[in-house]
């Protein structure tokens, strides 16, 4: 089809074919999603499957797919709440999961292993958080892409009691609550920020904690 003739001037018929095929072509894909989605709920809610592809560590899948406790990763995982509710901060834990059991796991994969509910015996699935950017695009009326507001609790085998994961999450929080109280009364003003001006660029510089960089970027590290 042809959105404009010879002339230059836009064929109507056809601009009115391309636009009933777009139509038809985005709610095939509407189904196609919610059909995927309603597949995935009936796989998790009704036959009891894991909620995620992978196993989640402390978890292994049997054969029809359903999450059972892997002992071995059971204990590691028992072993990380208890020493978050003694007090190990994000560091030192690491460390500890190092020497102890030998696993390299980043800041972001211990945050994610002692905020998992699936260990105390249920899990939240299929809505998304909303962002605060998210949140201004509902606010004007605008779309959000991916947005599923349907959230699912579903069981899983518990590997600690509710009791013991509110209380590491207790004592991360606490450990938060310290540390920016104590930054807080630490912070030194960054005099030259915002006035000192790139020679190169022309951008303002920033401090980083120990000296001023460019906030552009562009230079190299030896170069600033």
């Amino acid at each position: 089809y042809r959105s404009w003739n010879d002339k230059g001037v836009k064929d109507s018929t056809s601009k009115l074919v391309l636009t009933l095929y777009a139509s038809i072509a985005e709610s095939e894909a509407f189904k196609f999603k919610e059909r995927v989605r309603r597949g995935k709920r009936y796989r998790v809610l009704v036959e009891k499957k894991s909620y995620c592809n992978t196993s989640v560590f402390g978890y292994s899948k049997d054969e029809s797919g359903r999450l059972i406790v892997n002992e071995e990763e059971a204990a590691v995982v028992r072993d990380l709440f208890d020493k978050a509710i003694e007090g190990y901060s994000g560091r030192r834990l690491k460390e500890y999961v190092r020497s102890q059991y030998g696993f390299n796991w980043s800041a972001n994969t211990l945050n994610y292993l002692l905020k998992n509910t699936a260990y105390m015996g249920s899990k939240k699935v299929g809505g998304k958080k909303l962002y605060k950017k998210d949140l201004k695009k509902l606010a004007d009326g605008t779309k959000v892409r991916f947005f599923n507001p349907e959230t699912d609790v579903v069981e899983t085998p518990a590997i600690i009691t509710a009791e013991i994961f509110n209380k590491a999450q207790s004592a991360i929080q606490g450990r938060k609550t310290r540390s920016s109280a104590k930054e807080a009364r630490n912070a030194k003003p960054f005099l030259l920020k915002g006035l000192v001006l790139c020679g190169r660029c022309g951008k303002v510089y920033t401090n980083t904690g120990k000296m001023y960089t460019c906030t552009s970027g562009t230079n190299e590290y030896s170069e600033r």
